[in-house]
């Protein structure tokens, strides 16, 4: 029988890991320059080889589908470190993890999971065969911008003085 507890524990330990490093997107493949398709895409990169173990662990515990991929060569000049890429794909797989994933989501990622979520549930319902239109188009600017929003993390700076004065009545 399974933890409770650790299941709990595995949840929030996924949901900080895709909020801190990783992402969703569209990826758009062209058919001779016209009527293009989208696909949902779920990432989470990193160079810690045990962080992506646990990654899997927590994917594996849930069912939920996915892809690892190794990058043998460094992604940018000044890493040196080899890295390891989960993705999710595809609109089933994509809705298995957001059905999953939505209730607990914090930051702003959760304006992009909403938003796949909206485009899954359209795609799921018209059936693949439906053609990609105005509305798929507009979905993926939308979500291309959200991506590249700037986000400051240290908006408000908190000291430890600052917590114990909120738990201690004076």
């Amino acid at each position: 029988m399974d933890n409770q507890q650790e299941r709990l524990f595995n949840i929030g330990w996924f949901i900080a890991a895709l909020e801190s490093e990783g992402g969703f997107c569209f990826v758009r493949s062209a058919k001779n320059n016209k009527n293009g398709r989208y696909t949902p895409l779920i990432t989470i990169s990193n160079t810690d080889y045990y962080f992506m173990n646990m990654v899997v662990k927590v994917l594996k515990q849930f069912n939920i589908p996915y892809y690892i991929y190794a990058r043998k060569k460094p992604r940018s000049k000044w890493s040196k470190k080899k890295s390891w890429e989960m993705i999710i794909r595809g609109y089933k797989r994509c809705d298995d993890l957001l059905k999953f994933i939505l209730p607990f989501l914090r930051t702003d990622k959760i304006k992009q999971a909403i938003l796949m979520k909206e485009v899954v549930d359209y795609r799921l319902k018209v059936g693949y065969r439906h053609p990609y239109g105005e509305y798929e188009d507009g979905i993926y600017h939308k979500m291309k911008e959200l991506n590249k929003i700037p986000r400051d993390y240290t908006l408000d700076t908190i000291t430890g003085e600052d917590i114990v004065r909120s738990h201690i009545k004076v």
